[in-house]
């Protein structure tokens, strides 16, 4: 499965960033405090689109599948980019999964699933690509099993988004956070883990505002093995810990003059920070800028607003320099 890819990649340059986008797409139904509902692509489709909007070079292999009634949705949007290979997703005659997303007023995200879809594999994708974007959208995207077993035979970087390896689904299929009976294994699998606040707080009980407390959590997550530490507080900014050299910095949040949807805000970083991280091996200018395209997509809803995403950060202004934290105490408990 997937054996295109070999092809795809020995044509390509070597600086050109190769990465695929590993995690289910789904079809979010988005409820704002309002009550007003917007019906958009999701999950992994914010990744891709993100990609899209930022990438000036290289390829974005999506390995998915997604259900032919969203077909039509997925053409319009991703059909016309040459760098984006759509032969990656796999399409089955099987309705596709749906994301209810419900917000409140103070914020807070009530989400319910349709489905569960049956996890993808990895044997087909190309062992000479440069990184792995992991983004967990399901909680069962990859087998860990087989997520092992690529990491095994796999050196380029990948980057996981725990997301909803914190989730469980009760007997309705809402999701709830939980600790993950495995999340060490999977952490110990990546290169560089991304989690926000409340995915860290089903790990590692903190205090949500004291930076102390998640700089010793960060520790204790490099203790999986995992190099860099990555967490969004929303609209406290985003922090980062890195294991060779122990530091600890923090960047604040950019502020918008208003925020419409905060959904997929996680995943623009994330796909933000890899491709210039992959380019430039900077890891500090990487998310500073990554934070930048983070607060440009709070200010539209859905997928549309990708275009003009250029736009959109000029507007927002220049990215938010990072601040070293010293003298934390960040020995584990």
């Amino acid at each position: 499965m997937f054996s295109y890819i070999i092809g795809i990649v020995l044509k390509l340059r070597s600086k050109e960033p190769v990465i695929a986008v590993v995690g289910h797409l789904v079809k979010d139904e988005i409820v704002s405090p309002n009550g007003e509902m917007k019906v958009s692509l999701g999950g992994t489709a914010y990744s891709i689109a993100a990609l899209e909007a930022i990438a000036e070079m290289g390829r974005i292999l999506p390995v998915c599948r997604v259900g032919r009634d969203i077909e039509p949705m997925i053409r319009a949007a991703f059909g016309h980019n040459q760098r984006l290979d759509l032969a990656a997703m796999k399409f089955t005659s099987k309705p596709n999964v749906v994301n209810r997303l419900v917000y409140g007023s103070d914020g807070a995200r009530a989400e319910q699933n349709s489905a569960i879809a049956p996890p993808l594999e990895l044997d087909g994708i190309d062992r000479r690509i440069d990184s792995v974007l992991l983004n967990f959208i399901s909680g069962r995207d990859v087998k860990l099993r087989d997520l092992k077993a690529f990491r095994a035979e796999y050196r380029g970087l990948i980057y996981c988004d725990y997301h909803s390896l914190s989730l469980g689904h009760d007997r309705n299929l809402r999701r709830y956070y939980r600790l993950h009976p495995r999340y060490k294994e999977y952490i110990a699998t990546a290169d560089m883990v991304q989690m926000n606040l409340a995915e860290l707080k089903s790990i590692y009980k903190i205090p949500i505002f004291d930076m102390s407390a998640v700089a010793k959590a960060c520790c204790h997550l490099h203790e999986t093995g995992v190099k860099v530490v990555i967490i969004t507080a929303g609209t406290n900014g985003v922090m980062v810990s890195e294991s060779k050299t122990g530091r600890f910095y923090h960047i604040p949040a950019i502020h918008i003059r208003r925020q419409v949807d905060p959904t997929g805000c996680g995943d623009t970083l994330g796909a933000a920070f890899l491709y210039n991280y992959l380019r430039t091996a900077d890891l500090i200018g990487s998310l500073e800028i990554a934070n930048q395209f983070a607060a440009a997509k709070a200010t539209f809803s859905g997928l549309e607003g990708f275009a003009g995403l250029g736009n959109i950060i000029r507007q927002i202004g220049p990215p938010v320099k990072a601040i070293a934290l010293k003298n934390l105490d960040r020995t584990p408990a």
